[in-house]
């Protein structure tokens, strides 16, 4: 059963329902092209894989930037919000694979 702070993935023509009992509220945002799923699949997320708890703290992060997004800056807003949020999902096995997309120094 899904929680508050949990963060799920869906992924294209995968159905899924959601159904809304005791007040619950979600988030449902869709990040959609070959860059998103791009970066799901180098963190080893997939459809047997989907579902991560303990994100509640990253709630108004991602409401802030939906405040802030237009026109002009949704789809670089939208990438740094997935890349920051996938930043949390910790998989000792696998490393995001960020060569071909950025070059940085950190």
């Amino acid at each position: 059963m899904i929680k508050k702070g949990d963060l799920f993935f869906t992924f294209p023509y995968q159905s899924f329902y959601i159904e809304n009992a005791d007040d619950f509220a979600f988030l449902y945002i869709s990040f959609n092209g070959n860059g998103a799923l791009s970066l799901l699949n180098s963190i080893n997320i997939n459809k047997d894989r989907f579902l991560f708890e303990g994100f509640d703290h990253l709630l108004q992060f991602w409401m802030d930037a939906i405040i802030r997004a237009n026109h002009s800056n949704s789809s670089l807003l939208a990438e740094s919000v997935l890349t920051h949020t996938l930043s949390y999902i910790n998989d000792q096995s696998m490393e995001l694979q960020t060569k071909d997309r950025f070059d940085f120094v950190i």
